[in-house]
């Protein structure tokens, strides 16, 4: 976490202080409010990422991690449980992705994005009917948290480097154009990665159609999407790796230089891509 975020987050909490301190409300009030915001707020995150697991599960993928900080937890394929706090993975759902072909898992792959948000907004229903029918006012405070995550979650928002949102993924897909193809096949490769049992085939064709499609995107020659495009740094650093794997070590230097020339970043991926591109180079 920056300094910037740390202050940002720093002065809510004093703010919030010398709230409570004007308004005279006692420090055990007080406890007992973060208590139940703090608390409303992990609610919101778990019935999220549970929203993601019913969903995947009912399409038959299989749960491979759960992550809602600290708490973490492991199939693979035994169940372990641990607690750890990381920023950036404090609510995660990572499931083995079964993946039709694309008309078909498209559609599925939609629903499984927007289970989480689905399951918030469920809450938010339930939440408002008790409010309504026995006037508990921690109804209304429930509904708006699962409100604001729901909403925030299913919105096509950009993050940080390669990251989106939920809602930005369906996006994607939901045109059916070159980019949700794309996306949909890179999905592909990243899930059959993911799967021990190897009964996800990636074949050479499949490679090398996403290295020719990408190298139209990065390179500006596609009117949509634009260069700068959040999932291209993903999508390059995944098809190098799978480049290296099958020794295709020339396309693997040709990809990368081309990034970089187009200056796409792969921040979170910078000390491996060196490495994956000095091991190309040595291997020629």
């Amino acid at each position: 976490m920056n300094r910037t975020k740390t202050m940002y987050i720093w002065g809510l909490i004093i703010l919030c202080l010398a709230t409570f301190l004007y308004l005279k409300i006692s420090i055990l009030n007080v406890i007992s409010i973060l208590l139940i915001v703090g608390g409303t707020f992990y609610s919101a995150l778990l019935i999220h990422e549970l929203g993601h697991l019913i969903v995947g599960l009912c399409l038959g993928y299989r749960l491979k991690r759960l992550v809602v900080a600290p708490l973490i937890l492991e199939f693979n394929p035994s169940v372990k449980i641990r607690f750890q706090y990381s920023a950036t993975e404090w609510a995660l759902c990572v499931m083995q992705v079964l993946l039709p072909d694309y008309k078909k898992g498209r559609v599925q792959y939609i629903l499984y994005l927007a289970g989480g948000s689905i399951a918030n907004f469920v809450v938010v229903a339930i939440s408002l009917y008790v409010y309504i029918t026995s006037n508990l006012f921690l109804g209304i405070g429930i509904a708006f948290c699962h409100f604001v995550l729901g909403i925030l979650a299913i919105l096509p928002i950009r993050g940080q480097h390669s990251s989106f949102s939920d809602g930005y993924g369906i996006q994607i897909l939901s045109k059916n154009n070159s980019l949700s193809r794309f996306y949909y096949d890179l999905l592909l490769v990243t899930y059959a990665r993911m799967d021990e049992s190897n009964k996800i085939p990636i074949t050479d064709t499949c490679i090398d159609t996403l290295y020719e499609q990408l190298l139209v995107f990065i390179s500006g020659q596609s009117q949509e999407p634009s260069a700068n495009h959040p999932l291209f740094p993903h999508a390059v650093f995944t098809l190098t790796t799978e480049l290296i794997a099958q020794q295709k070590y020339e396309q693997c230097i040709h990809l990368i230089e081309r990034a970089q020339a187009n200056q796409i970043q792969c921040d979170p991926w910078q000390e491996e891509m060196k490495s994956l591109y000095s091991l190309s180079k040595a291997s020629l």
